[in-house]
Protein backbone atom coordinates (compact mmCIF):
# COMPACT_ATOMS: atom_id res chain seq x y z
CA UNK A 1 0.00 0.00 0.00
CA UNK A 2 1.30 3.43 -0.97
CA UNK A 3 1.33 6.44 1.41
CA UNK A 4 0.85 9.95 0.08
CA UNK A 5 3.46 12.32 1.49
CA UNK A 6 0.96 15.23 1.96
CA UNK A 7 -1.61 13.42 4.08
CA UNK A 8 0.03 14.03 7.50
CA UNK A 9 0.34 17.69 6.65
CA UNK A 10 -3.36 17.85 5.70
CA UNK A 11 -4.33 16.24 9.02
CA UNK A 12 -2.29 18.80 10.94
CA UNK A 13 -3.84 21.61 8.91
CA UNK A 14 -7.34 20.38 9.56
CA UNK A 15 -6.71 20.13 13.32
CA UNK A 16 -5.30 23.65 13.39
CA UNK A 17 -8.28 25.03 11.49
CA UNK A 18 -10.72 23.36 13.91
CA UNK A 19 -8.85 24.73 16.92
CA UNK A 20 -8.88 28.22 15.42
CA UNK A 21 -12.65 28.04 14.77
CA UNK A 22 -13.33 26.94 18.35
CA UNK A 23 -11.20 29.77 19.67
CA UNK A 24 -12.99 32.35 17.53
CA UNK A 25 -16.38 31.03 18.73
CA UNK A 26 -15.45 31.14 22.41
CA UNK A 27 -13.75 34.52 22.27
CA UNK A 28 -16.98 36.67 22.29
CA UNK A 29 -18.41 34.56 25.09
CA UNK A 30 -15.34 34.95 27.20
CA UNK A 31 -15.17 38.67 26.40
CA UNK A 32 -18.82 39.13 27.26
CA UNK A 33 -18.29 37.23 30.53
CA UNK A 34 -15.43 39.49 31.40
CA UNK A 35 -17.50 42.58 30.66
CA UNK A 36 -20.41 41.18 32.72
CA UNK A 37 -18.07 40.42 35.65
CA UNK A 38 -16.66 43.97 35.55
CA UNK A 39 -20.21 45.41 35.30
CA UNK A 40 -21.44 43.42 38.30
CA UNK A 41 -18.37 44.37 40.29
CA UNK A 42 -18.95 48.02 39.40
CA UNK A 43 -22.63 47.77 40.42
CA UNK A 44 -21.76 46.15 43.74
CA UNK A 45 -19.19 48.83 44.39
CA UNK A 46 -21.69 51.62 43.66
CA UNK A 47 -24.40 50.03 45.82
CA UNK A 48 -21.97 49.54 48.65
CA UNK A 49 -21.20 53.23 48.53
CA UNK A 50 -24.77 54.49 48.29
CA UNK A 51 -26.98 51.99 50.14
CA UNK A 52 -27.99 48.42 50.71
CA UNK A 53 -27.42 46.02 47.90
CA UNK A 54 -30.72 45.07 46.27
CA UNK A 55 -31.40 41.47 45.40
CA UNK A 56 -32.46 40.81 41.79
CA UNK A 57 -36.23 40.87 41.41
CA UNK A 58 -38.35 38.78 39.08
CA UNK A 59 -41.52 40.85 39.72
CA UNK A 60 -43.35 42.61 36.90
CA UNK A 61 -42.39 46.31 36.72
CA UNK A 62 -44.72 48.48 38.79
CA UNK A 63 -47.64 50.10 36.98
CA UNK A 64 -48.31 53.80 37.02
CA UNK A 65 -50.07 55.09 40.19
CA UNK A 66 -53.29 55.69 38.27
CA UNK A 67 -53.50 52.19 36.72
CA UNK A 68 -52.36 50.58 39.98
CA UNK A 69 -55.10 52.40 41.92
CA UNK A 70 -57.64 51.43 39.28
CA UNK A 71 -56.63 47.76 39.49
CA UNK A 72 -56.79 47.88 43.29
CA UNK A 73 -60.25 49.44 43.08
CA UNK A 74 -61.44 46.65 40.75
CA UNK A 75 -60.00 44.00 43.07
CA UNK A 76 -61.74 45.60 46.04
CA UNK A 77 -65.02 45.77 44.14
CA UNK A 78 -64.77 42.09 43.16
CA UNK A 79 -63.97 41.19 46.77
CA UNK A 80 -67.01 43.05 48.06
CA UNK A 81 -69.26 41.47 45.45
CA UNK A 82 -67.93 38.03 46.41
CA UNK A 83 -68.63 38.73 50.07
CA UNK A 84 -72.12 39.99 49.27
CA UNK A 85 -72.92 36.87 47.26
CA UNK A 86 -71.57 34.66 50.06
CA UNK A 87 -73.60 36.49 52.69
CA UNK A 88 -76.69 36.30 50.49
CA UNK A 89 -76.28 32.55 50.08
CA UNK A 90 -75.89 32.21 53.82
CA UNK A 91 -79.05 34.23 54.44
CA UNK A 92 -80.94 32.15 51.91
CA UNK A 93 -79.77 28.91 53.51
CA UNK A 94 -80.59 30.17 56.99
CA UNK A 95 -83.96 31.43 55.75
CA UNK A 96 -84.87 28.09 54.23
CA UNK A 97 -83.89 26.29 57.43
CA UNK A 98 -85.88 28.73 59.57
CA UNK A 99 -88.84 28.60 57.17
CA UNK A 100 -88.83 24.80 57.36
CA UNK A 101 -88.92 25.01 61.14
CA UNK A 102 -91.71 27.59 61.41
CA UNK A 103 -93.67 26.62 58.27
CA UNK A 104 -94.10 30.36 57.46
CA UNK A 105 -94.10 31.85 53.95
CA UNK A 106 -94.05 35.42 52.69
CA UNK A 107 -95.14 37.07 49.43
CA UNK A 108 -94.22 40.40 47.80
CA UNK A 109 -95.90 42.31 44.96
CA UNK A 110 -94.89 45.60 43.31
CA UNK A 111 -97.56 48.06 42.14
CA UNK A 112 -97.02 49.22 39.49
CA UNK A 113 -94.28 47.11 37.96
CA UNK A 114 -93.63 49.90 35.45
CA UNK A 115 -93.65 53.48 36.72
CA UNK A 116 -92.25 56.88 35.85
CA UNK A 117 -89.29 58.27 37.75
CA UNK A 118 -91.49 60.51 39.91
CA UNK A 119 -94.21 57.89 40.40
CA UNK A 120 -95.30 56.30 43.66
CA UNK A 121 -94.33 52.66 44.15
CA UNK A 122 -96.05 50.30 46.55
CA UNK A 123 -94.44 47.05 47.70
CA UNK A 124 -96.93 44.98 49.66
CA UNK A 125 -97.16 41.40 50.84
CA UNK A 126 -98.34 38.96 53.46
CA UNK A 127 -96.58 36.76 55.99
CA UNK A 128 -98.48 33.48 56.48
CA UNK A 129 -97.78 31.01 59.29
CA UNK A 130 -99.50 27.79 60.49
CA UNK A 131 -100.58 29.73 63.56
CA UNK A 132 -102.11 33.02 62.41
CA UNK A 133 -101.00 34.81 65.56
CA UNK A 134 -97.38 34.02 64.78
CA UNK A 135 -97.54 36.26 61.68
CA UNK A 136 -98.40 39.40 63.70
CA UNK A 137 -95.84 42.03 64.74
CA UNK A 138 -93.02 40.34 62.84
CA UNK A 139 -90.11 42.34 61.42
CA UNK A 140 -90.02 42.39 57.61
CA UNK A 141 -86.76 43.36 55.88
CA UNK A 142 -86.80 44.69 52.32
CA UNK A 143 -83.77 44.01 50.11
CA UNK A 144 -83.11 45.92 46.90
CA UNK A 145 -80.71 45.47 43.99
CA UNK A 146 -80.20 48.29 41.50
CA UNK A 147 -79.81 47.37 37.84
CA UNK A 148 -76.18 46.56 36.95
CA UNK A 149 -75.08 46.89 40.59
CA UNK A 150 -74.50 43.17 41.14
CA UNK A 151 -75.74 42.80 44.71
CA UNK A 152 -78.65 43.23 47.12
CA UNK A 153 -78.57 45.58 50.08
CA UNK A 154 -80.95 46.15 52.98
CA UNK A 155 -83.27 48.96 51.94
CA UNK A 156 -85.89 49.21 54.72
CA UNK A 157 -87.70 47.39 57.50
CA UNK A 158 -91.28 47.39 58.73
CA UNK A 159 -93.60 45.35 60.98
CA UNK A 160 -96.49 43.12 59.96
CA UNK A 161 -100.07 43.93 60.91
CA UNK A 162 -102.20 41.56 63.00
CA UNK A 163 -103.20 39.66 59.87
CA UNK A 164 -99.60 39.38 58.61
CA UNK A 165 -99.83 42.06 55.91
CA UNK A 166 -97.17 44.73 55.40
CA UNK A 167 -96.29 47.51 52.95
CA UNK A 168 -93.32 49.59 51.80
CA UNK A 169 -93.51 52.82 49.79
CA UNK A 170 -90.04 53.59 48.41
CA UNK A 171 -89.54 57.14 47.18
CA UNK A 172 -87.34 58.58 44.44
CA UNK A 173 -86.97 55.32 42.54
CA UNK A 174 -85.16 56.29 39.33
CA UNK A 175 -83.38 53.05 38.38
CA UNK A 176 -84.70 49.61 37.42
CA UNK A 177 -84.64 47.52 40.60
CA UNK A 178 -85.25 44.03 41.97
CA UNK A 179 -86.76 43.49 45.43
CA UNK A 180 -87.41 40.67 47.88
CA UNK A 181 -88.33 40.49 51.58
CA UNK A 182 -87.55 38.19 54.47
CA UNK A 183 -89.61 37.75 57.64
CA UNK A 184 -89.58 35.19 60.47
CA UNK A 185 -87.17 33.00 58.52
CA UNK A 186 -89.24 33.04 55.33
CA UNK A 187 -88.14 34.70 52.11
CA UNK A 188 -90.22 35.89 49.17
CA UNK A 189 -89.60 35.49 45.48
CA UNK A 190 -87.95 38.47 43.78
CA UNK A 191 -90.07 41.09 42.00
CA UNK A 192 -88.80 43.46 39.29
CA UNK A 193 -89.72 47.12 38.84
CA UNK A 194 -88.85 49.02 35.68
CA UNK A 195 -88.57 52.80 35.76
CA UNK A 196 -89.28 55.06 32.79
CA UNK A 197 -88.00 58.67 32.69
CA UNK A 198 -90.41 61.47 33.63
CA UNK A 199 -90.70 64.09 30.89
CA UNK A 200 -92.34 67.50 31.20
CA UNK A 201 -92.97 70.50 28.97
CA UNK A 202 -92.45 73.69 31.00
CA UNK A 203 -92.73 76.37 28.32
CA UNK A 204 -94.61 77.63 26.41
CA UNK A 205 -97.57 77.29 28.78
CA UNK A 206 -100.55 75.29 27.62
CA UNK A 207 -102.95 77.27 25.46
CA UNK A 208 -100.34 79.84 24.47
CA UNK A 209 -100.88 81.36 21.05
CA UNK A 210 -97.84 80.47 18.95
CA UNK A 211 -96.81 82.29 15.76
CA UNK A 212 -96.85 80.96 12.21
CA UNK A 213 -93.86 81.70 9.98
CA UNK A 214 -94.46 84.39 7.37
CA UNK A 215 -95.53 83.49 3.83
CA UNK A 216 -92.29 84.97 2.55
CA UNK A 217 -90.18 82.67 4.73
CA UNK A 218 -92.32 79.72 3.70
CA UNK A 219 -92.01 80.44 -0.04
CA UNK A 220 -88.26 80.99 0.24
CA UNK A 221 -87.86 77.89 2.38
CA UNK A 222 -85.30 79.87 4.33
CA UNK A 223 -84.40 79.96 7.97
CA UNK A 224 -87.25 81.67 9.81
CA UNK A 225 -86.90 84.89 11.72
CA UNK A 226 -86.25 84.57 15.43
CA UNK A 227 -89.65 86.13 16.09
CA UNK A 228 -91.30 83.16 14.34
CA UNK A 229 -89.30 80.49 16.19
CA UNK A 230 -90.78 78.86 19.28
CA UNK A 231 -88.51 77.34 21.92
CA UNK A 232 -89.88 74.45 23.97
CA UNK A 233 -88.19 73.75 27.31
CA UNK A 234 -88.68 71.13 29.99
CA UNK A 235 -86.97 68.50 32.09
CA UNK A 236 -86.20 64.79 32.04
CA UNK A 237 -85.85 62.84 35.31
CA UNK A 238 -83.47 61.17 35.88
CA UNK A 239 -80.98 63.43 34.15
CA UNK A 240 -79.07 61.43 31.55
CA UNK A 241 -76.94 63.96 29.70
CA UNK A 242 -76.77 63.46 25.94
CA UNK A 243 -80.01 61.47 25.64
CA UNK A 244 -81.99 62.39 22.53
CA UNK A 245 -85.43 63.98 22.90
CA UNK A 246 -87.88 64.59 20.07
CA UNK A 247 -90.67 67.14 19.70
CA UNK A 248 -93.78 65.58 18.15
CA UNK A 249 -97.05 66.98 16.76
CA UNK A 250 -100.25 64.99 16.42
CA UNK A 251 -101.76 64.87 12.95
CA UNK A 252 -105.43 64.73 12.07
CA UNK A 253 -105.47 60.91 12.25
CA UNK A 254 -104.12 60.57 15.78
CA UNK A 255 -100.56 59.69 14.70
CA UNK A 256 -97.52 61.50 16.08
CA UNK A 257 -94.79 62.88 13.81
CA UNK A 258 -91.39 64.23 14.81
CA UNK A 259 -90.98 67.93 14.00
CA UNK A 260 -87.75 68.76 15.89
CA UNK A 261 -85.21 67.24 18.27
CA UNK A 262 -82.67 68.09 20.94
CA UNK A 263 -80.54 66.57 23.71
CA UNK A 264 -80.78 66.39 27.49
CA UNK A 265 -78.35 68.59 29.44
CA UNK A 266 -76.36 67.80 32.57
CA UNK A 267 -79.20 68.92 34.86
CA UNK A 268 -81.88 67.05 32.92
CA UNK A 269 -83.00 70.14 31.01
CA UNK A 270 -83.70 70.33 27.29
CA UNK A 271 -84.44 73.07 24.77
CA UNK A 272 -85.96 72.45 21.33
CA UNK A 273 -86.54 75.21 18.77
CA UNK A 274 -89.17 74.86 16.05
CA UNK A 275 -90.97 77.04 13.53
CA UNK A 276 -94.60 76.32 12.68
CA UNK A 277 -95.84 76.69 9.10
CA UNK A 278 -99.30 75.23 9.61
CA UNK A 279 -101.85 77.22 11.66
CA UNK A 280 -104.61 75.79 13.82
CA UNK A 281 -104.76 73.73 16.98
CA UNK A 282 -101.60 71.77 17.77
CA UNK A 283 -101.16 68.91 20.22
CA UNK A 284 -97.48 68.73 21.16
CA UNK A 285 -95.51 66.23 23.21
CA UNK A 286 -91.87 65.34 23.89
CA UNK A 287 -90.52 61.79 23.72
CA UNK A 288 -87.28 60.52 25.27
CA UNK A 289 -85.53 57.72 23.43
CA UNK A 290 -84.06 55.26 25.96
CA UNK A 291 -81.00 53.09 25.45
CA UNK A 292 -79.97 49.84 27.11
CA UNK A 293 -82.03 49.36 30.26
CA UNK A 294 -83.72 52.76 29.84
CA UNK A 295 -87.25 52.91 28.45
CA UNK A 296 -88.84 55.33 26.02
CA UNK A 297 -91.09 57.86 27.74
CA UNK A 298 -93.40 60.64 26.59
CA UNK A 299 -94.67 63.80 28.23
CA UNK A 300 -98.33 64.65 28.72
CA UNK A 301 -99.54 66.23 25.44
CA UNK A 302 -100.01 70.01 25.57
CA UNK A 303 -102.41 71.92 23.33
CA UNK A 304 -101.46 75.21 21.64
CA UNK A 305 -103.10 77.52 19.13
CA UNK A 306 -100.98 78.33 16.07
CA UNK A 307 -102.05 81.65 14.50
CA UNK A 308 -100.73 84.68 12.71
CA UNK A 309 -99.76 87.34 15.21
CA UNK A 310 -100.98 90.31 13.17
CA UNK A 311 -104.50 88.79 13.04
CA UNK A 312 -104.80 88.68 16.84
CA UNK A 313 -104.77 91.76 19.04
CA UNK A 314 -105.75 89.73 22.10
CA UNK A 315 -103.56 86.85 23.30
CA UNK A 316 -104.71 84.07 25.62
CA UNK A 317 -103.03 81.34 27.67
CA UNK A 318 -103.82 79.04 30.61
CA UNK A 319 -101.84 78.52 33.81
CA UNK A 320 -102.02 74.72 33.42
CA UNK A 321 -103.27 72.01 31.09
CA UNK A 322 -104.69 69.53 31.82
CA UNK A 323 -106.26 70.11 35.24
CA UNK A 324 -108.45 68.09 37.59
CA UNK A 325 -112.17 68.84 37.71
CA UNK A 326 -112.93 71.89 39.85
CA UNK A 327 -109.28 73.04 40.07
CA UNK A 328 -108.70 76.80 39.99
CA UNK A 329 -107.39 77.95 36.60
CA UNK A 330 -105.99 81.34 35.56
CA UNK A 331 -106.59 82.55 32.02
CA UNK A 332 -104.41 85.50 31.11
CA UNK A 333 -102.99 87.42 28.18
CA UNK A 334 -102.29 90.83 26.69
CA UNK A 335 -104.31 93.37 24.69
CA UNK A 336 -102.91 95.72 22.06
CA UNK A 337 -104.16 99.29 22.07
CA UNK A 338 -105.40 101.33 24.99
CA UNK A 339 -104.02 100.60 28.45
CA UNK A 340 -107.52 100.14 29.88
CA UNK A 341 -110.08 98.07 27.98
CA UNK A 342 -113.16 96.13 29.06
CA UNK A 343 -112.78 92.42 28.27
CA UNK A 344 -115.18 89.48 28.22
CA UNK A 345 -114.39 85.81 28.81
CA UNK A 346 -116.48 83.40 26.74
CA UNK A 347 -116.67 79.65 27.35
CA UNK A 348 -117.93 76.68 25.36
CA UNK A 349 -118.53 73.14 26.63
CA UNK A 350 -119.25 70.24 24.31
CA UNK A 351 -120.89 71.35 21.06
CA UNK A 352 -122.80 74.21 22.69
CA UNK A 353 -122.40 77.93 21.91
CA UNK A 354 -119.91 80.31 23.51
CA UNK A 355 -121.46 82.06 26.51
CA UNK A 356 -120.20 84.91 28.67
CA UNK A 357 -118.78 83.69 32.00
CA UNK A 358 -116.82 86.70 33.30
CA UNK A 359 -115.82 90.30 32.64
CA UNK A 360 -112.80 92.37 33.62
CA UNK A 361 -110.77 95.45 32.68
CA UNK A 362 -107.23 95.23 31.35
CA UNK A 363 -104.40 96.67 33.41
CA UNK A 364 -101.32 97.89 31.62
CA UNK A 365 -102.36 95.99 28.48
CA UNK A 366 -102.61 92.77 30.52
CA UNK A 367 -105.57 90.87 31.92
CA UNK A 368 -106.44 87.69 33.85
CA UNK A 369 -109.54 85.66 34.71
CA UNK A 370 -109.92 82.98 37.39
CA UNK A 371 -112.22 80.03 36.67
CA UNK A 372 -112.77 76.48 37.98
CA UNK A 373 -114.13 74.36 35.10
CA UNK A 374 -115.76 71.03 35.86
CA UNK A 375 -115.27 69.63 32.36
CA UNK A 376 -113.13 70.26 29.29
CA UNK A 377 -113.88 73.75 28.00
CA UNK A 378 -112.98 76.11 25.15
CA UNK A 379 -112.30 79.73 26.12
CA UNK A 380 -112.06 82.96 24.16
CA UNK A 381 -111.47 86.55 25.27
CA UNK A 382 -112.93 89.51 23.37
CA UNK A 383 -112.49 93.27 23.51
CA UNK A 384 -114.57 95.92 21.82
CA UNK A 385 -112.60 95.50 18.58
CA UNK A 386 -110.76 92.17 18.69
CA UNK A 387 -110.95 88.55 19.77
CA UNK A 388 -108.37 86.01 20.91
CA UNK A 389 -107.88 82.56 19.47
CA UNK A 390 -109.79 79.67 21.04
CA UNK A 391 -108.08 78.13 24.04
CA UNK A 392 -108.78 74.43 24.64
CA UNK A 393 -108.53 73.41 28.30
CA UNK A 394 -108.58 69.70 29.11
CA UNK A 395 -110.28 68.83 32.42
CA UNK A 396 -109.73 65.35 33.82
CA UNK A 397 -112.44 63.85 36.06
CA UNK A 398 -111.68 63.04 39.67
CA UNK A 399 -111.26 59.35 40.60
CA UNK A 400 -114.65 57.65 40.53
CA UNK A 401 -116.25 60.61 38.79
CA UNK A 402 -118.12 60.15 35.51
CA UNK A 403 -117.13 62.48 32.68
CA UNK A 404 -120.10 64.71 31.69
CA UNK A 405 -121.49 64.20 28.20
CA UNK A 406 -123.18 66.82 26.08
Amino acid sequence: MLHHPLRPIQRVSLLATAALAIGIFLLPTATAGAHLTRSLESNVSEESATGTLQEPSSEIPAESPTSEASAESRREQRRKQHEERRERRQRLRAGRERSAETGCSVTLKATPSLLTADGQLSLAGTLSCPEASSAAAQTVTLYQMLARSGGFYEAATTTTEANGTFQFSPTSLVVNSTFYVSADGAQSETTNVKVAPHVTIATPLAGTQLPVASDRARRADASPNSADTVTFTGTVIPANAGTRVALQREDGHGAWARIASGTVGTEGEYSIAHTFYRPGRANIRVIVHGHGLDLNAVSTPVTYQIARKHNRRVTIQASADPIASGTALTISGAVLGAAVQPLTLLAQTGNGPFVKVAETVSSGNEYSFSVSPLESTHYRVTSATASSTILAEVVEPLPGEVTPTS
